[in-house]
This record gives C-alpha cells, structure tokens and sequence, in this order.
C-alpha cells in the first residue's frame, strides 16, 4: 500500500500544477507576519498542552501546533490557499 503510495506521489509533477493553477508565485508563500503569528499560537498551544500535563488534552490537539510550525518554517499554509480560493483573492 505505501509503497503504491509513494509510486503514485512521485510521478505526480508538484511544480507543473503549481505553475498550470497560481499565476501568482506568491500565492502560496505566506507573509512574515503570518509566519510570526503562526510560531507564536503554536507556542502558546504547545505551552497549553504542556501546562496541563497532557491529561485532559485529546491526541489530535497535538496536531495543531505541528502544523503551525511547519506553516511558519516554510510560509505554505493549506489553510490560507484554500481560503484564498474560496474568496477569490489573488
């Protein structure tokens, strides 16, 4: 199954879509600020799982602040483009 995965995934052409359906380059990076702003609420989020001891926290929580930190190293959030497509900003 991974391993028909992986074929699937890698004869798949990232850059080709990227280029056929963002006339913009910068459509898909994020700003320094909303980098700013994503490291920062997956600190504070880290820092609430944290302070409650990893109790009273559901596992898919934890997911949140991983997310957030690779929106704010690589400036490509999934969340921001699809919003951006729905409101048909450019």
């Amino acid at each position: 199954m991974l391993t028909r995965i992986v074929s699937i995934l890698s004869r798949y052409d990232f850059m080709r879509l990227d280029r056929q359906h963002y006339t913009d380059k910068n459509m898909l990076k994020a700003s320094k600020a909303v980098r700013f702003f994503f490291l920062n609420t997956a600190i504070v989020s880290s820092i609430i799982i944290w302070l409650s001891r990893y109790y009273n926290i559901p596992e898919l929580l934890y997911i949140i602040p991983g997310f957030f930190i690779f929106a704010a190293v690589t400036g490509i959030c999934p969340g921001m483009i699809i919003a951006k497509k729905i409101f048909n900003e450019t």
